[in-house]
């Protein structure tokens, strides 16, 4: 094992998907072929490639068959990190999370909305719509955003 933290090993969608398919597959061993049927790889050699990463990381155990299996000293441990990326916006040297661009457009509209409910009903009308319109689509964006990066992280379900 080169560490004893394994978030490194599983930052890579395709490596994180095959640990999982081995960890659900427990206490059966799984081939090469298998996983790249399975998670639908483009090659066998893909496959490979993850798994000898995975036993090198010592997550792991190769068995004489060519087969890969859990460690046992995976089996033992109860609880291991999935790393998750998010992503931030990058705004005049830091980092800002996509949320507080939401936030800050939804009160700046509100704070607007009720200045202009005093001097013209029309404009405020208007710049609540425009408000609660351009807020929707500041947050079925996110999650679009947030659907996809979450199906980086999903296994293909068991048929």
């Amino acid at each position: 094992m080169k560490n004893d933290t394994k978030d490194d090993d599983l930052e890579h969608p395709t490596t994180l998907k095959i640990y999982l398919l081995v960890r659900s597959k427990h206490p059966q061993d799984v081939g090469v072929r298998e996983v790249q049927r399975e998670l639908d790889l483009k090659s066998p050699s893909i496959a490979s490639w993850h798994l000898d990463k995975l036993e090198i990381a010592g997550l792991l155990d190769k068995l004489k068959s060519n087969r890969y299996k859990l460690s046992e000293v995976e089996e033992t441990r109860r609880k291991l990190q999935i790393p998750l990326k998010t992503s931030v916006k990058l705004y005049r040297g830091l980092f800002i999370p996509p949320i507080f661009l939401l936030l800050g457009f939804l009160i700046t509209m509100s704070i607007l909305t009720i200045i202009f409910m005093f001097v013209n009903t029309t404009i405020a009308a208007f710049n609540g719509t425009f408000g609660l319109v351009g807020g929707v689509i500041i947050c079925l964006i996110e999650y679009r955003r947030v659907v996809s990066q979450i199906k980086n992280y999903t296994q293909k379900p068991e048929e």
